[in-house]
């Protein structure tokens, strides 16, 4: 008995080491996408699963915004079809805001079935994403490694990954608003001299126009040619700048 709890004790300090160098390592992505990766990998590696997923929510009715996997070549991604949509046991997950660990997911009252192609689930783990109170995701794991079903440990292993998970988006996310926000205020301030710039030229033009010698074809004609050569540099003036506006929010 006690050699089993000795064990015991040392496995779980091995597992909140390999749990706390996934946050450290979580902490250092620059992309949501990343630090999912991270976490679903580690989560497969910590509690000892064929497959790992995590997914963030996009709009209703949507599949999922962000959703990663781990255990599951590339190719298998392909066949399951788009990311999951939410509903079934994970809408369990991301609407009740409760985790769902069972033996065989077929099982639970909630379970759907599985799209054609799908890798096939039995034991299941989900933990739902959370933030203040909001669900911003969901963490789940399918076919324990070795054993029949996931245990309590898996279930607080998979929650502290949750919640780490639950950081490293919010935060991804504040910076990300953050730096849009920093590109619309130097937009912002440099709007009004490009505006006076471009005003100033067109009003110059204006004036040249008035002072065309129509009685002097030939002056006449290299006085237009400066006046258009102003309102050329105006209209470039003002294209680059909205180019430069344009490539600061690039179609998501």
């Amino acid at each position: 008995m006690v050699a089993t709890e000795h064990t015991h004790a040392e496995n779980w300090a091995e597992k909140l080491e390999l749990l706390h160098q996934a946050a450290i390592a979580v902490a250092g992505a620059h992309e949501i996408e990343e630090a999912l990766q991270k976490i679903a990998d580690a989560a497969r590696q910590v509690i000892g699963a064929e497959m790992a997923a995590i997914g963030v929510p996009g709009k209703p009715g949507d599949p999922m915004a962000h959703f990663v996997v781990s255990g599951i070549s590339a190719d298998a991604r392909a066949r399951a079809g788009h990311p999951p949509m939410g509903k079934g046991v994970l809408g369990v997950l991301l609407r009740e805001g409760v985790t769902v660990r069972t033996r065989d997911i077929r099982q639970h009252e909630a379970f759907r079935g599985l799209p054609e192609n799908h890798p096939w689930f039995t034991s299941f783990l989900g933990v739902p994403v959370q933030s203040n109170g909001e669900i911003i995701g969901d963490l789940y794991l399918a076919n324990k490694i070795a054993e029949e079903e996931f245990t309590e440990d898996d279930e607080r292993l998979a929650q502290m990954l949750a919640a780490h998970a639950a950081v490293s988006i919010q935060t991804l996310r504040y910076h990300k608003k953050h730096e849009e926000l920093a590109v619309i205020a130097a937009n912002a301030r440099l709007a009004p001299k490009i505006e006076d710039e471009v005003l100033q030229t067109l009003f110059g033009a204006g004036l040249l126009l008035n002072t065309i010698n129509l009685d002097d074809p030939k002056m006449a004609a290299e006085q237009l040619r400066d006046i258009q050569e102003r309102l050329d540099k105006a209209i470039l003036h003002l294209r680059a700048h909205l180019l430069k506006m344009a490539s600061a929010y690039p179609s998501r």
